[in-house]
């Protein structure tokens, strides 16, 4: 997950399928961070439709805000991972 020059760029490797796909977003500060894709995934999926806010604490922590809810998701600094070829 980076953030850079208004846009959230995702980027999902598995065993057999890799999946990229970038969106615009009003953000305070750019930076990255590794996540498991089916833990947020799992997460965004149950949110109802509203908008939602990340942000990091440190290098490997992911704070999600909702409405409704919070939660942190512990991950790993952006550097420790390859970027894929996908094409």
């Amino acid at each position: 997950m980076t953030v850079e020059k208004g846009f959230l760029h995702l980027v999902a490797v598995g065993k057999d399928i890799s999946l990229r796909c970038s969106c615009r977003v009003r953000n305070e500060k750019e930076g990255s961070i590794a996540i498991p894709p089916r833990k947020l995934s799992d997460i965004i999926r149950l949110l109802p439709e509203a908008d939602i806010s990340f942000s990091t604490t440190g290098e490997s922590r992911l704070d999600i805000r909702h409405e409704k809810a919070h939660f942190r998701i512990t991950g790993l600094p952006r550097e420790q991972f390859t970027e894929p070829n996908i094409l």
